[in-house]
């Protein structure tokens, strides 16, 4: 397995765990652009649908990606690569459930919560003890999940929720990946995740199809079925697909090359990019209680990973 290709671009006088850091950051901004495009395709086309179309495209762009870096596509451990495809599909799905009706930015301080639940995870499955500090991060991050959501009897359904589920899933996929993967070729994880999320993508475009369901107006980009797509949708597509491939081969990269908690905190910057993308793309300008929430969620993050090495 070969992690140079990203990091010969960095000056010598770099760290790793900074050449990670950068690198993570640089993936999640592009990811927070190209998922503020979704809206673009929303009302064209269905979630699973969706999927299926930019894993089709995206599975081109890996296969071309693992012959010119002469990376394989086969796992060492079936068991850790598909327990880690499992993590990261259900995470994106619910994530990209909810992009058609909620900024990127908000969707995305949702499923960056994923760092209270890697130290849940942490706790329950591997013995970590919380101190008092990790225990007021989760406070802390807790209020912030409830100013970004603000639940009230008229207007909050489960699907707001969908983001904070998905950062449940998301911890898994950071800890299987720190932990159980760090053996694996970027580019297997990568077929895996885009082999995985197009085939079940399919299975939910054909199973709504048949059984249609009645839905509100902001869950039908989820329980879309197969229908006809524009050709204006297949190339915003395209383009996400293109982003995408590059952003999570050097989000990849930096997970399996740098420990979580020194990197955590560039981990951030995808709220910023879908922030400001937002503002460019859809003029939405964020309130207070919005940045008041995601500040927090990005404190408790960086606090409780600070505490908290994956390899202890």
């Amino acid at each position: 397995m070969d992690h140079s290709f990203f990091f010969r671009f960095f000056p010598s006088f770099l760290s790793q765990s900074q050449k990670s850091g950068i690198l993570l950051a640089s993936g999640l901004i592009i990811l927070g652009f190209s998922d503020a495009l979704l809206p673009f395709v929303s009302d064209d086309v269905g979630l699973g649908q969706f999927h299926f179309i930019r894993s089709a495209l995206s599975l081109f762009g890996v296969f071309w990606l693992a012959r010119q870096t002469s990376m394989s596509i086969m796992p060492k451990s079936w068991t850790a690569v598909v327990m880690r495809s499992l993590f990261i599909i259900i995470a994106m799905m619910l994530f990209f459930g909810v992009l058609s009706f909620l900024p990127s930015a908000i969707a995305g301080a949702g499923l960056f919560t994923s760092p209270i639940f890697v130290l849940v995870i942490l706790m329950l499955g591997y013995g970590v003890r919380p101190g008092w500090r990790r225990i007021v991060a989760v406070g802390a991050g807790s209020v912030g999940v409830w100013l970004l959501l603000r639940p009230d009897l008229s207007g909050f359904t489960i699907f707001h929720m969908l983001p904070v589920i998905a950062g449940l899933f998301y911890a898994g996929n950071i800890i299987a990946t720190n932990r159980y993967c760090v053996a694996e070729s970027p580019m297997c994880l990568l077929f895996f995740y885009f082999a995985g999320i197009g085939v079940l993508g399919l299975a939910a475009a054909v199973f709504f199809t048949i059984f249609p369901v009645a839905y509100a107006a902001e869950s039908a980009f989820m329980f879309g079925g197969l229908t006809h797509v524009s050709l204006a949708s297949y190339g915003w597509i395209l383009i996400m697909s293109i982003l995408t491939i590059l952003s999570v081969w050097m989000l990849t990269v930096a997970y399996q090359t740098a420990d979580a908690s020194d990197i955590i905190v560039y981990e951030y910057s995808y709220l910023i990019s879908a922030g400001i993308s937002g503002w460019l793309l859809w003029n939405y300008v964020l309130g207070f209680a919005d940045l008041l929430g995601i500040l927090l969620i990005i404190g408790a993050g960086i606090i409780i990973t600070r505490l908290t090495a994956l390899s202890d």
